[in-house]
């Protein structure tokens, strides 16, 4: 609210920017907003009225009709008693009164006559002070003048009258919601189509009737704005219920409602932004699944061509080639690069499920129609196994990665058979390969647990005895080929037996077949070497930790031997040319690493243009310059 320099009041928006000189609705009181309003005011020139509109600056001879409506209601609420103790209807019979004094506010300036008249017609309204009332209000119900009184009829209203009475009602623009007693306010009592209902039971019945249809009428006059104001961009789901009311401020429909029942404009719009949100909300869910859809389509094309295989990693020139597929403009812009990854490796997964799930029905139907040939594989499988002489495989899976083994299971009949038996005879050699193993797998698992069973009872044995008489295990290992203990080197398993108690070689011929021993001793020899392994793995650690300074390079053994003979890496390793030649291995690693690192420091060293390097000194010639006087090369240092 701010004021002129001749001191009139005006109102500025510092929301839409806008200057009024009528006090806008948010800043009216109670009571002035259940006050009716019009723009038309009445003045008086040369004795003759004449009445002026204030917006579209019209001005006509004839009283308009919603001047007269107006003055009409200002009279309904100055018609009954003064309210002296319920303060809100006391201030709202003085603000009509007040307006109906202001109607004619040309013709004060006209003359005494017209500001009598005006004073006259206030009076006629039943004003008295109520005295020895408890207290006053203002009529619940107003009767017309007598001459528009109808006798009451029986019977229900027709159609027709309803029909006329809710016209009304809207002719006279009574807002959507408003009980019986707001009603009253607009002079519908005065009307001949009030008296034409037979009583009150059916006007309060239109009425109720009529604010359902209003309100009906209001929601979609205020959803169309809203549709409007959504394809120009101006609303979405995101908007505040504060901004839309804003913009739809200058809408009739939400003018009347805000004066009666502001809280269904705000549930009008609430309504409509949630639906917008789930509209958004489902778009973005729709793209989404398209852009998914696209992945997996793409991946599934990929896989049936053969041009990439279940192990794949997700790159940007996987997703470069499915937005391609799926079309020239299809881009993704729901899901970034991890969602992307996300869905292609998901679609991966699905895939290699869905193919174990075919792999073992088709596993399955052949446990049915080949149980002969699963007894011929698990005999032949296990003298496989025994004939190889080697350390058995931990699974049938791992059996079956080496390609001589396949081979020789492929050459078998029974092989060829179970291939035959197949149900889906269209798939692809690989499928069908996968499907046999599969079908395999069980049987082979039995038999090779069955085997390393056996085996590592009898390996138990062995290495007891092995223990007992300290043996020394020979190895393939270079330069474990030394006994360290006082006991024999045995390289075989019949070396072992020569060396071994006499009851303990007859029960491991008793208890166990030649092939079992053999494959016993095998597993001895692997887990000896794996073990030697190690401890040469962790000497040349040993070395790093203590022999990594450039002066170390080119030790000599004898020398190095005293400072690392206390370390327990190497008593670990028994064999003296074992640990020679990792010594060795090790120092020639040490002494490349060096020549690497003093070549970089050259070369960091060296500028990077023409321009001749600076001397460290003034008389020191030209080339590299000692950082001491007193440096000298170190024992075992290499230049």
């Amino acid at each position: 609210e701010h004021q002129t320099p001749d001191g009139k009041v005006y109102y500025y928006n510092t929301f839409t920017k806008a200057t009024t000189y009528d006090k806008p609705r948010s800043l009216m009181t109670e009571v002035e907003l259940k006050l009716p309003t019009t723009v038309w005011k009445e003045y008086v020139r040369d004795g003759k009225s004449y009445f002026y509109n204030a917006v579209t600056r019209e001005s006509v001879w004839e009283e308009p009709m919603e001047f007269t409506r107006y003055k009409e209601r200002l009279r309904a609420l100055c018609a009954g008693d003064v309210p002296t103790k319920d303060l809100a209807s006391l201030s709202l019979f003085n603000a009509a009164r007040s307006a109906l004094e202001e109607c004619t506010v040309g013709k004060r300036g006209a003359g005494a006559a017209g500001a009598d008249e005006d004073k006259r017609e206030v009076k006629t309204n039943k004003i008295k002070r109520a005295r020895d009332a408890e207290y006053a209000t203002l009529s619940g119900v107003l009767r017309p003048p007598p001459e528009l009184r109808k006798r009451p009829r029986q019977g229900p209203a027709t159609d027709a009258e309803v029909r006329a009475f809710k016209e009304m009602l809207s002719e006279r623009r009574v807002p959507p919601g408003a009980t019986w007693t707001e009603a009253m306010t607009y002079g519908v009592a005065n009307d001949a189509r009030f008296e034409a209902l037979p009583d009150d039971a059916s006007r309060r019945h239109a009425l109720a009737a009529y604010s359902d249809w209003a309100r009906d009428r209001s929601r979609a006059e205020v959803e169309a704005e809203l549709q409007k104001l959504a394809r120009e961009g101006k609303v979405d789901g995101d908007s505040r219920l504060r901004d839309v009311l804003a913009l739809l401020s200058h809408v009739p429909a939400v003018q009347a409602m805000e004066a009666s029942d502001s809280r269904f404009v705000d549930d009008c719009v609430n309504d409509f932004l949630d639906e917008l949100y789930r509209q958004a909300k489902e778009a973005r869910r729709a793209r989404k699944r398209e852009e998914e859809d696209a992945i997996e389509s793409y991946v599934k094309a990929m896989l049936e061509k053969g041009t990439i295989d279940l192990s794949a990693r997700w790159g940007s020139d996987h997703q470069a080639a499915a937005a391609a597929a799926k079309g020239a403009d299809f881009k993704f812009t729901s899901l970034d690069s991890r969602d992307l990854e996300a869905v292609f490796d998901d679609t991966l997964a699905d895939e290699k499920k869905r193919r174990e799930d075919a792999e073992r029905a088709d596993a399955k139907a052949l446990e049915d129609a080949c149980q002969d040939h699963l007894l011929a594989f698990a005999k032949w499988f296990e003298t496989d196994l025994k004939a190889s002489k080697s350390a058995p495989p931990s699974s049938f899976k791992s059996w079956t990665k080496e390609e001589p083994h396949m081979t020789r299971l492929a050459a078998e009949p029974w092989y060829g058979e179970v291939l035959q038996a197949i149900p889906d005879q269209a798939k692809s050699d690989d499928y069908k390969r996968k499907v046999v193993l599969r079908f395999l797998d069980r049987v082979g698992n039995k038999v090779l647990d069955d085997l390393l069973d056996k085996v590592d009872t009898c390996r138990k044995l062995l290495r007891q005895q092995i223990k007992d008489k300290e043996m020394t295990v020979k190895t393939e290992v270079e330069g474990a080929d030394e006994a360290v203990r006082s006991g024999p080197l045995v390289a075989t398993l019949g070396e072992w037996a020569a060396a071994a108690d006499e009851a303990v070689k007859n029960e491991v011929n008793d208890g166990f077949e030649p092939a079992v021993q053999e494959l016993a001793f095998a597993r001895i020899v692997a887990d000896t070497t794996k073990r030697i392994d190690k401890r040469m793995e962790a000497f040349e650690d040993m070395l790093t930790d203590i022999l990594s300074k450039p002066h170390h390079v080119g030790m000599l053994w004898d020398v190095a031997k005293s400072k690392i003979a206390k370390e327990p890496e190497f008593e670990a390793l028994p064999f003296a040319k074992l640990r020679i030649q990792v010594f060795d291995k090790y120092m020639q690693k040490l002494a490349s690493r060096m020549a690497k690192k003093s070549l970089e420091k050259k070369d960091g060293a060296q500028p990077e243009t023409g321009d001749k390097p600076v001397p460290a000194s003034a008389d020191a010639p030209q080339g590299a310059v000692p950082s001491s006087a007193n440096a000298s090369v170190e024992e075992g240092e290499v230049a």
